[in-house]
């Protein structure tokens, strides 16, 4: 039976010193799910992005273009665009059901409500 990780980001916390130093890049901060998945006899990830994008949180196509570049990859990892109307407009989820329609993404996560700030 594959097992399967239904919730993985690949965003930077910079709070966790150690994974700040080493897994700065995005390339890296996949090569460290990767090796994880590996080690865990994980079988399939499925990537959510952030429902917002900064310096620590890659977007939705910068997953795309790093995950697409190979079909190894494309077998293993599934990825889930955030959407929150906070931070998004119509035109997001018009590119977002394109992407779907192209599988390129496998999913929608729909933030709803207010963006909350935690601590």
């Amino acid at each position: 039976m594959p097992i399967i990780d239904c919730h993985v980001h690949l965003n930077r916390y910079d709070k966790i010193e150690s994974q700040a130093k080493e897994f700065t890049s995005l390339e890296n901060r996949l090569d460290a799910l990767l090796q994880s998945m590996n080690n865990n006899d994980v079988d399939y990830s499925i990537v959510i992005s952030s429902y917002k994008v900064d310096v620590n949180r890659p977007s939705t196509s910068q997953i795309i273009d790093l995950v697409h570049k190979n079909e190894n990859l494309r077998k293993r990892i599934g990825i889930v665009t955030g959407f929150t109307i906070d931070n998004h407009t119509d035109e997001d989820l018009k590119q977002y059901i394109t992407w779907l329609k192209d599988r390129l993404i496998i999913g929608i996560k729909l933030y709803c409500g207010y963006e909350h700030h935690y601590p």
